[in-house]
């Protein structure tokens, strides 16, 4: 338990670091390489625009090769790219080192909380998964009180950026000898491996049973023969691809989007439809971002410095409101592990929407210590349920089968809001005011409020190890097409679910093994 949530919730610490550190980073950016408000966006943005498109590279992979070969990929790419950062010389290579953080963070985002709830039992589940946004928050916090140690060296924000590498090579550290495989996940890869063999096992005792067929029915058998020949061999050929390439897993990714999206029949142990379950999450994503949580983290340093404070004032009060952030990432854990995620988050949201207008009010009237009392209990409500809800509950809400592309689709869906919102900030407040647009982040939390509470089930008591029987698609029905084409006189049979999933011959389990 303990060593799942420490390294395991790594990649939540290097979430929080890349999204704190860039506020204090920006500071002195801007005036070291003269940016100009675009490039300051650019420079943010491209980070979250190149995350929504990890989260499903990330998710494909965690769900095909295993999550923690997708926990050290992250680690090591990460390593690469916080390296890149503190040694660019130009432009150019600062996007491009960017922008693979961002891939990063939304692969890490995608698995973490994932993994995390599959490894721990379920009354643990609510805590665990929180831990990761409690080191989100963490990462946060150090990031910012970094950012206060260099806020005086001039080139600061080289280290700021470059000390990311550190957690991260401990994660892959971490990956190496310490974090177990997700047992969900090996039971999943067991199963199908269990159908490819059943498959194969039913062909061959066909092949060896029935060699003399009727002539009335000997092309019939013949026909039934290739086909589930092909089959077969096709299963075998989609596993073995899938899971040695990522531009199929990313088809087989966007099938099983199409297939929730299309699921009206399919309903969750959380009492709704597979398809309901997926349109919450996501929107419970979009929400959490929407209401702009990820601006005060982004732009904190920049808002208090254009606010009237000094540069390393509103580095220093950077940190105040981070520490903040953390503080409250703790009653985040023991609220998600102690009552409802429903209540958790409903609460959390109303108090998110009644901050923002304070914080409409304070800028307006140019109140500056209002303003950080503001930022403070704005992050303090948001820490505390709507920082971790989303994560928890796109990690229990889908059907096991579902779960990687749920979790997958709900987090690009949060990075492409977090880009929306990130990439416009400057430039809309600038062409209004700093308090319109967060009137216009305090009306989606009203809005999102609204709907949330009509439509967000409670998944607290869902346990995610699922029958199998119930959570796996089953393979080509070679055996029912033998008993129909072949046998037309013999009575239909029903198959009995534990003879139908028993365990296969040996020589057929081993070629389906060398096969995937």
């Amino acid at each position: 338990f303990s060593s799942v949530s420490l390294f395991g919730s790594l990649g939540g610490f290097l979430f929080g670091y890349d999204t704190g550190v860039v506020s204090g980073a920006m500071v002195q950016m801007r005036d070291a390489l003269n940016l100009s408000i675009g490039r300051q966006q650019a420079f943010v943005s491209i980070a979250v625009l190149m995350a929504a498109v990890g989260s499903p590279l990330g998710a494909a992979l965690a769900d095909r090769r295993g999550r923690k070969v997708g926990l050290g990929c992250n680690a090591v790419l990460f390593v690469i790219t916080a390296l890149m950062l503190a040694f660019a010389k130009s432009w150019g290579l600062l996007i491009v080192a960017r922008a693979g953080i961002g891939l990063t963070v939304g692969s890490a985002a995608a698995i973490t909380p994932m993994y995390l709830a599959e490894c721990v039992a379920s009354d643990h589940r609510g805590a665990v998964v929180a831990t990761y946004n409690l080191f989100v928050n963490g990462g946060q916090l150090i990031a910012a009180l970094i950012g206060t140690a260099f806020a005086t060296n001039r080139n600061g924000w080289r280290f700021m950026l470059g000390l990311a590498s550190i957690p991260a090579a401990i994660q892959f550290l971490a990956v190496l000898f310490v974090l177990p495989e997700s047992p969900l996940w090996l039971q999943q890869k067991v199963h199908r491996l269990e159908l490819l063999a059943q498959q194969r096992a039913e062909v061959q005792k066909l092949n060896e049973d029935e060699p003399g067929s009727s002539s009335s029915s000997g092309g019939s058998a013949s026909g039934v023969q290739s086909s589930s020949s092909s089959s077969s061999a096709s299963s075998a050929s989609a596993v073995s691809s899938s899971s040695s390439s990522p531009l199929p897993a990313m088809r087989m990714w966007l099938q099983k989007i199409r297939e929730l999206m299309a699921s009206s029949s399919t309903t969750t142990n959380a009492g709704v439809t597979a398809r309901h379950a997926l349109l919450i999450g996501c929107f419970l994503q979009f929400v959490q971002q929407a209401s702009g949580v990820n601006t005060v983290m982004y732009y904190t340093g920049p808002l208090l410095a254009d606010a009237g404070f000094a540069s390393q004032n509103a580095i220093r009060l950077n940190s105040l409101v981070a520490s903040f952030n953390f503080m409250f990432a703790f009653l985040g854990v023991f609220l998600m592990g102690r009552f409802s995620r429903r209540a958790v988050a409903l609460g959390s949201l109303c108090g998110v929407a009644y901050s923002l207008l304070l914080l409409v009010v304070s800028f307006h009237m140019k109140w500056n210590l209002l303003s950080v009392a503001g930022l403070c209990l704005y992050l303090a409500c948001f820490a505390s349920g709507m920082g971790p809800a989303p994560w928890t509950i796109n990690a229990e809400i889908y059907p096991p089968q579902f779960r990687a592309a749920g979790a997958a689709a709900s987090t690009t869906v949060n990075w492409v809001t977090n880009f929306a919102v990130s990439a416009s900030f400057l430039s809309l407040a600038k062409a209004t005011s700093t308090a319109v647009t967060f009137a216009l982040y305090a009306l989606v939390a009203f809005s999102g409020l609204g709907v949330l509470y009509m439509y967000l089930p409670e998944t607290r008591a869902i346990a995610l190890t699922h029958a199998l029987q119930e959570s796996q698609p089953q393979p080509a029905p070679v055996q029912q097409l033998v008993t129909a084409r072949i046998r037309p006189t013999a009575p239909a049979t029903p198959s009995k679910p534990n003879q139908e999933h028993s365990t296969p011959a040996k020589p057929s389990a081993q070629a389906a093994v060398a096969d995937v």
